[in-house]
């Protein structure tokens, strides 16, 4: 019988076993050329499955197929969730031991500029030792990883791992407001977590207290309020765009002040002239367009994307 995608990496995580994996991964892109996954409830993505087999073959020491993957992988770059930091490292690797030394360090430098704390990243995916083989061929050219100083209560790979849809969207939420400090630092996120950052805080806001208290709170999300409607356009939910834009013309002169101070003495002079957001609360929560399982959807799109 065979395993479903999900089931061959929880499989993996038990075993090891890198030829396992191997078989099995070329059996799922056998059955995927094969259309056996046409009207199938699992999503698979060819170009995510060239990045997988390559980095197994990485793992094994055949440099030599894995970058055969690994450029394959590279095509569906902005088309498909494929892993490009992985892409990077395991084309390094091999370039730099084919004698192409100059070449292996552009791709060094790539790793290190796709994410902040690209380090962290690097652990996570279990290349931390092939990093550390060929850093000191760049260390004179990279900036060093950021490294948060705020403090997560969960592992990322625990919380990927969770089944329950609305429990994996919510702890996801929280590790990322840990990461960066309730908001107080955005560069300790990197873009795909603070697309998860922007939609859940609103999500999360409005459920517990509202329009009003999403637009009052002193976290001050309406800072990032340009960046929330590119958000919520990333993930698909234009119909909550469209609710927002409702929501600003009822604001006096039909514009939301961004500033906090302001905001919050225009809100208060609305809340004793009665004008309030409770219809638009309404809307919102009868989940015509269901904030968390879009999220999700886009989560596990761009699993390889959160660290």
């Amino acid at each position: 019988m065979d395993l479903s995608y999900y089931d061959i990496f929880n499989t993996y995580e038990k075993t090891k076993d890198d030829n396992w994996l191997l078989e099995q991964l070329m059996n799922v892109l056998k059955r995927f050329y094969a259309g056996e996954y046409k009207n199938s409830d699992e999503e698979i993505f060819e170009g995510v499955l060239f990045c997988e087999i390559g980095d197994v073959l990485g793992r094994m020491g055949n440099l030599e197929e894995c970058n055969k993957y690994m450029n394959k992988a590279q095509h569906f770059v902005n088309k498909q969730p494929v892993d490009q930091m992985t892409i990077y490292l395991r084309k390094a690797q091999f370039f730099i031991e084919s004698g192409h030394i100059e070449k292996g360090c552009e791709f060094l430098i790539k790793v290190s500029k796709w994410s902040d704390n690209y380090e962290e990243g690097l652990e996570w995916r279990n290349l931390t030792d092939v990093w550390e083989k060929y850093r000191y061929l760049v260390k004179e050219q990279i900036e060093p990883s950021y490294n948060s100083t705020y403090k997560t209560s969960m592992k990322i790979e625990d919380i990927l791992k969770t089944k329950d849809k609305n429990e994996l969207v919510g702890n996801l939420s929280i590790h990322i407001n840990e990461l960066c400090g309730f908001g107080e630092d955005m560069t300790g996120i990197n873009q795909y977590e603070r697309i998860v950052y922007d939609v859940c805080n609103l999500d999360e806001e409005v459920h517990s207290g509202g329009f009003y208290s999403y637009f009052y709170s002193s976290n001050d999300y309406i800072k990032r309020y340009k960046q929330l409607k590119k958000a919520l356009n990333t993930i698909g939910a234009r119909k909550t765009i469209n609710l927002l834009e409702q929501i600003e013309k009822r604001f006096p002169k039909g514009r939301m002040p961004i500033k906090l101070e302001y905001r919050q003495r225009i809100l208060d002079e609305m809340e004793e002239n009665e004008i309030d957001f409770d219809d638009f609360d309404e809307i919102f929560c009868e989940y015509e367009e269901n904030i968390t399982e879009l999220a999700y959807d886009y989560i596990l799109k761009n699993k390889n994307r959160f660290t």
